[in-house]
């Protein structure tokens, strides 16, 4: 067992239709024929942010301050730098912090990724292999795959998507730890579906002291 499995939970989260409604940065203009639009991407209209993934940052970065998260980062297919930066600074204004990231990978950032066949250079499977990528950013090292053992780690990370299909879903199923894939359902575009009690739960659980009922079983 790698001596560095006793820390704190890790939370991953992806950005567009998780934390954020993309779908609303889109306006539409009309055109000179009657009846018709375009629709135009818009980086800089102010972001539609999804109000329980706020709450689950704000107990995160709580639980980070005592000991009971390791780490909090954002693992994105997104491009879009402006936009990135723009819905970070609406987080960090909503949740009245700075620096809510330990780390940030883009599929701008120059780094080998596993891109699956058919996608564009930089479109990350999102595995495990990324969680160790956005540690060795954090920890400024290049080594955690030796120091953190896989299965091990895997049972410490929370990762939030719309999509269900990453690959690290298939790696926390053979972990047992797949309740931890969260799957924002519907993909946030203003209404929110999804459960989030098991979660809360467990960041609590994180560190019982933080939490006045500490008879909590996650299961």
């Amino acid at each position: 067992m790698s001596k560095d499995s006793s820390k704190g939970l890790v939370l991953v989260f992806d950005l567009d239709q998780t934390l954020v409604a993309t779908n609303k940065q889109i306006k539409k203009h009309l055109t000179r024929k009657r009846g018709y639009y375009r629709e135009v991407w818009a980086p800089k209209k102010k972001p539609e942010l999804n109000p329980e993934l706020i709450e689950v940052l704000r107990i995160a970065l709580q639980q980070r301050e005592k000991g009971g998260v390791y780490a909090i980062f954002l693992l994105t297919n997104n491009s879009d730098t402006v936009f990135i930066q723009r819905v970070i600074s609406s987080l960090e204004k909503s949740l009245h912090t700075r620096n809510i990231f330990d780390a940030i990978l883009t599929a701008e950032d120059d780094e080998p990724r596993d891109t699956p066949k058919g996608h564009t250079k930089n479109y990350s499977s999102k595995s495990i292999r990324d969680v160790y990528r956005l540690l060795n950013r954090m920890e400024k090292t290049d080594d955690a795959e030796k120091r953190y053992a896989k299965e091990d780690l895997l049972k410490r990370v929370l990762f939030f998507d719309d999509n269900p299909d990453h690959q690290i879903r298939h790696e926390m199923f053979i972990a047992g730890v797949k309740e931890q894939y969260i799957t924002i359902t519907p993909p946030f575009m203003g209404i929110n579906e999804t459960p989030y009690g098991k979660v809360f739960e467990r960041l609590y659980a994180s560190t019982p002291t933080f939490f006045p009922f500490q008879t909590l079983v996650v299961s």
